[in-house]
């Protein structure tokens, strides 16, 4: 009796993990940056790119695919990345349809490492460039990037 009992706490904290709507942390997004930073420091572009969405779309006509090809061409110009970001402000809102979208608005600066020299990605030397980004929560309760603006000069430089 005791190995149901056990049992089935074990399958009711399962389902309650999966099942219970987790709550719209704007911490949530800071973890998002911070995994795909550190992604590009150990020189990773799926760990970039996994937290793009598939639903991807810019002001530029720029989709997933558009998007994940950069980065990966990016990836291979670099050995690693050193990012940096400042004034972090996040904004939760649901859209008509119900889906939970965050825009988080940032400064961030990127170097690329090649041969141990920086090159300045996204800001110059020191100084950073306001971006923009909007996430929609998946279904499964991940934060995926939909739209990003204010990196087209960074894509204009040929990065």
């Amino acid at each position: 009796m005791k190995i149901i009992t056990i049992f089935a706490v074990i399958i009711i904290a399962i389902a309650a993990f999966f099942l219970w709507p987790s709550s719209d942390d704007p911490s949530e997004i800071e973890k998002v940056l911070n995994k795909m930073i550190t992604a590009g420091q150990n020189g990773v572009y799926e760990g970039v790119t996994e937290h793009v969405s598939f639903e991807y779309r810019d002001d530029y006509g720029a989709t997933y695919f558009v998007v994940k090809n950069i980065v990966k061409n990016v990836f291979k110009k670099f050995d690693k990345f050193e990012t940096k970001y400042n004034n972090l402000s996040v904004t939760m809102n649901e859209t008509e349809d119900g889906n939970k979208i965050a825009i988080a608005n940032l400064n961030m600066n990127i170097k690329g490492i090649k041969s141990n020299i920086p090159i300045s990605i996204l800001g110059k030397d020191d100084s950073f460039e306001n971006i923009t980004l909007t996430f929609k929560k998946s279904k499964l309760g991940e934060w995926t990037v939909i739209k990003s603006e204010g990196l087209d000069g960074a894509i204009e430089e040929g990065f």
